[in-house]
């Protein structure tokens, strides 16, 4: 196991953050991401490397709510990002996530005795890595533990990396109002819709295609029902 000395969890700030991204960026399965080089509709010849740093810059940037305008969905957003699921704030949390979203793009599959790259290039010269997300998840906490994260933690964030791409475009119905699609976020975030959607803003904020889609997500983040937690039970 490639190991670092663990983290002090109680007193974690943000200068104990720039150690921990280094320590990821340092990890041997991150450094195969300079190698995986993406080249579609959101990256023209990008490797995941960079995409992951300025993806990761971003999220950075974009914790202190900024585009939220709504005073009182910006208390909310500041008090969720103040939040400390398994002993880090969420507002860290957010950044190791952009992280990692996209590290399960250096894995290859074994089939029919060959190594398939599971970022493959399609017949038009195109990138595509069907299931990263699924499959990213599984070695994300191998590394958040290797670089000193509770087993907890490592589980939490791995989870949002596997669902990051469930509310990246979903197939909506143009008429359907913000509550509605907030409604269906709930329904399919499997409870971290907010993680999967603060993700999708700092992952895509490049990206042409989504950028109408980006101010649905803009909306969202500033209405206040977006923010209650919801059960679901047997009544």
């Amino acid at each position: 196991m490639y190991s670092f000395p663990a983290l002090i969890r109680d007193t974690f700030m943000s200068d104990s953050l720039s150690v921990l991204q280094e320590k990821i960026i340092t990890h041997p399965y991150f450094q195969k991401t300079k190698t995986i080089i993406e080249n579609n509709v959101c990256h023209e010849n990008e490797s995941v490397y960079d995409h992951s740093l300025a993806t990761a810059k971003r999220a950075d940037e974009c914790v202190t709510g900024a585009f939220v305008s709504n005073p009182k969905a910006k208390v909310l957003f500041n008090k969720w990002m103040q939040e400390e699921p398994f002993g880090m704030q969420y507002k860290h949390i957010a950044v190791v996530i952009a992280l990692l979203h996209d590290i399960g793009k250096i894995l290859v599959y074994e089939e029919n005795s060959q190594q398939i790259p599971l970022n493959a290039i399609q017949e038009d010269g195109k990138t595509r890595a069907s299931g990263h997300e699924y499959w990213g998840s599984t070695i994300v906490p191998e590394i958040l533990c290797d670089v000193g994260l509770s087993a907890e933690l490592a589980t939490y964030i791995a989870n949002i990396v596997k669902l990051h791409g469930v509310l990246m475009m979903p197939h909506f119905v143009k008429t359907k109002t913000l509550e509605e699609y907030i409604s269906d976020m709930k329904t399919q975030g499997q409870g971290f819709e907010k993680e999967i959607l603060f993700n999708i803003y700092a992952d895509t904020a490049n990206c042409p295609i989504f950028k109408s889609w980006l101010e649905t997500v803009i909306q969202i983040f500033n209405i206040e029902t977006f923010y209650q937690k919801r059960n679901y039970v047997i009544a």
